[in-house]
């Protein structure tokens, strides 16, 4: 019982700690596609899907941590991709990067449940590190729509960065997603 009481007030603190953290930051928003864009190129230099563009991108900066997101919205509404960095000073652990992909997922009201039909998983080397990204096959939960998602995690240029990319089938081909996770292994090697 003690333990469920302190799991829980951590999850709690942990929830708090970043409500907090957001307003300590000020984050700038965006919907200028040229900065959103910037912003994404700053995590990854990723070729987005076609027919994917520019949504929003939000920047919080603090000298404790620094997060950043670009989305992207597919022209016909048929799927989105968001993409991620945080980076805390002087470390971050796993369960910020948990923190980061709920924000993520939370920043998007629009994401679909999906129920599995077919899981890949991929293993990468991006910026000489070992990444893995997961894609799912499946349908939306809430009707008949047939999705296709990729997540993972992988380095950014200074934190952990989140992907998020999810579409109809018949919008987001296995090629786009191919070359989408390729232009990551193209991503700059830290000296």
């Amino acid at each position: 019982m003690v333990l469920i009481a302190l799991a829980t007030g951590a999850v709690l603190t942990c929830g708090a700690g970043w409500v907090v953290l957001a307003l300590l930051f000020s984050p700038s928003q965006t919907k200028v596609p040229a900065e959103v864009e910037t912003i994404a190129r700053r995590v990854a230099p990723l070729r987005v899907p076609p027919q994917f563009q520019p949504a929003w991108g939000w920047e919080a900066d603090h000298s404790v941590a620094w997060i950043q997101i670009a989305r992207f919205d597919h022209s016909a509404g048929r799927g989105l991709l968001l993409i991620g960095e945080l980076h805390l000073r002087p470390i971050a652990n796993p369960q910020e990067v948990d923190q980061l992909r709920n924000l993520l997922e939370n920043s998007s009201p629009d994401m679909r449940l999906i129920a599995p039909r077919l899981t890949e998983e991929r293993k990468l080397i991006v910026r000489g590190r070992r990444a893995q990204f997961e894609i799912v096959e499946g349908e939306d939960r809430a009707s008949t729509t047939k999705l296709r998602q990729v997540t993972g995690t992988f380095p950014g240029r200074e934190g952990t960065a989140i992907l998020i990319l999810q579409g109809e089938e018949d919008y987001l081909s296995n090629e786009a997603i191919d070359d989408l996770l390729k232009s990551l292994t193209e991503a700059d090697v830290p000296k």
